[in-house]
């Protein structure tokens, strides 16, 4: 893959980042977060790059603002709830392959 093409598939996957993370609220905390969101990518590798970017965009989150989720994991299970019943993570990335 060329590096604009790389660049190009960088940005569109940052952009999408963007949108979830720009209609965030303030938590009970005063925490500026994103509505809970759960993504179902393409592929892994989409998955990966999508966890990647939020990861880079929101260091200040230190990981902890979205999560990758491995159905075939057996930690899957644990992570579902924790997103239901905490506050953090606030995304979810669903890898089902």
């Amino acid at each position: 893959m060329s590096s604009k093409r790389f660049e190009d598939l960088w940005t569109v996957v940052e952009d999408k980042v963007r949108e979830i993370t720009d209609n965030a609220h303030e938590d009970e905390s005063g925490l500026l977060v994103p509505a809970k969101t759960i993504i179902f990518p393409v592929s892994i590798k989409h998955g990966k790059r999508l966890k990647q970017a939020f990861d880079r965009l929101y260091p200040e989150y230190r990981g902890w603002l979205a999560k990758l989720v491995p159905l075939q994991d057996s930690s899957a299970e644990k992570l579902i709830r924790d997103f239901k019943e905490c506050s953090f993570p606030r995304v979810l990335v669903i890898l089902s392959s």
